[in-house]
């Protein structure tokens, strides 16, 4: 690691070299006039970003030799570790675009340079960097209008390695702005398909549901169990094969309660009529906040389902989707099937907004931005392990062995995505192979 240096007087700063050598700064430049500014945003952008950049590893090297630490500027300039940091995302970027969402507003740029200064950085080289940001105000006004929309607007346009962390950060500012809108949240949901297939070609398909920890955080909050629908994925139609519980002792009102895992005692649930004969299921009487949180399992199986085991012309795929109507912390679709079942699965986020996603042919999806893998886990119980659920690992033995299967001949399948966008549907997608494969 570098040392710390003493500040130096004007003085002793006068033509003594800063680290990088002055020419290879950018000159400071006033703010862009409208004729300055052309109609590649990309380019423009880069050019910008990448100027600052250079200009504030110049007031870096001015003050500290080697390659800073975020402690190491909080310690030496006495500013946040928070703000410290955002510099120095700038500053290294390995893409100027990504460095946008990281860049000081006007205050805290200016609360940097004012300590870089006291600090021993000459002023020169502070104002190229106020000169490069006040170009970037100037992007931002022309291409944008404001910056958080510009923002939005370049992270489109970066590598695709820098997206992950600032695709969460804004699915998680969804979340809690939804949050208060729609008066609920789940902590976790859960839709786990077992597939298990017959000689036939049909197959029994079992689905496990998981709400975790669904509360009220206004009174006016709705709180809804998911429904079930099922149908060729390039030719959707209606629903074909019956769904029963897995275990038809714990029936409530018309719901597969698995109750060893739901809470106890269970709420009232209301049936709230949809059409196409559809029937949305409804939590009553619920109190606001964690202490009346509930959590609800359910399991039903449908048997000797045709069009889910080979491709076929109407039918290439099968698709695993969670709609997600409510704000959700985290999202987890599980495939199980045997280690022979389909050519290659993905993971993929889709647009539901203004359509019924679950209707429509993966050829006419809208997909989202998203950062969703599907992850090859391994075979048997050991695979289903999700720390944020314990009891989930319990609930798919219970079901298995109700149905009489044997764990160890599945191999589990998953996609996990925290703070999933309300209005989208999360998509464990299988391609299916030929018959006979």
């Amino acid at each position: 690691m570098g040392c710390m240096k003493r500040k130096s007087s004007p003085a002793e700063e006068a033509g003594r070299p800063t680290g990088i050598a002055a020419a290879a700064l950018p000159p400071p430049a006033p703010s862009l006039l409208s004729s300055e500014i052309s109609i590649d945003v990309r380019s423009d952008s880069e050019a910008v970003l990448s100027d600052i950049g250079l200009s504030l590893r110049a007031v870096l090297a001015a003050i500290y030799e080697g390659t800073p630490a975020p402690r190491h500027l909080e310690k030496l300039l006495g500013l946040h570790k928070t703000l410290c940091w955002r510099v120095l995302q700038v500053a290294f970027a390995r893409d100027p675009l990504a460095a946008a969402p990281y860049l000081p507003g006007d205050e805290g740029m200016e609360k940097l340079l004012k300590a870089a200064q006291r600090a021993g950085a000459q002023r020169t080289i502070c104002e190229t960097v106020r000169a490069g940001v006040a170009r970037y105000r100037d992007l931002a006004r022309a291409h944008a209008g404001d910056r958080a929309s510009f923002e939005v607007m370049l992270m489109s346009l970066a590598a695709p390695r820098e997206t992950t962390v600032e695709l969460k950060a804004a699915r998680r500012a969804g979340y809690r702005s939804t949050s208060y809108l729609w008066g609920v949240q789940t902590a976790v949901r859960i839709l786990a398909v077992i597939i298990n297939p017959h000689a036939d070609g049909s197959v029994d398909l079992a689905t496990i549901r998981g709400h975790v920890r669904a509360r009220r955080v206004r009174e006016q909050g709705l709180l809804r169990l998911s429904r079930t629908i099922e149908h060729d994925t390039d030719a959707p139609d209606k629903r074909r094969v019956v769904a029963v519980p897995i275990d038809p002792d714990s029936l409530v009102g018309g719901v597969p309660i698995l109750p060893q895992f739901s809470t106890k005692p269970l709420p009232r649930l209301d049936a709230i009529a949809l059409p196409g004969q559809n029937v949305e299921y409804c939590f009553a009487d619920q109190h606001v906040g964690e202490q009346s949180a509930v959590t609800i399992f359910t399991g039903e199986i449908r048997r000797g389902l045709q069009g889910a085991r080979w491709r076929s012309e109407g039918n290439t795929s099968n698709a695993m989707m969670m709609a997600v109507r409510d704000p959700v912390g985290l999202g987890v679709i599980d495939l199980w099937a045997p280690p022979e079942f389909g050519t290659g699965h993905r993971a993929l986020t889709v647009s539901s907004v203004g359509v019924d996603a679950l209707r429509q042919r993966p050829d006419q999806w809208h997909v989202l931005p998203g950062d969703a893998t599907a992850a090859r886990l391994g075979k048997g119980l050991a695979a289903a392990h999700l720390s944020e659920v314990p009891e989930y690992e319990q609930a798919v033995a219970h079901c298995m062995k109700l149905l009489g299967w044997n764990p160890r001949d599945f191999e589990l399948h998953r996609l996990r995505m925290e703070y999933p966008v309300v209005g989208s549907c999360l998509v464990l997608q299988t391609m299916l192979a030929e018959r006979g494969t």
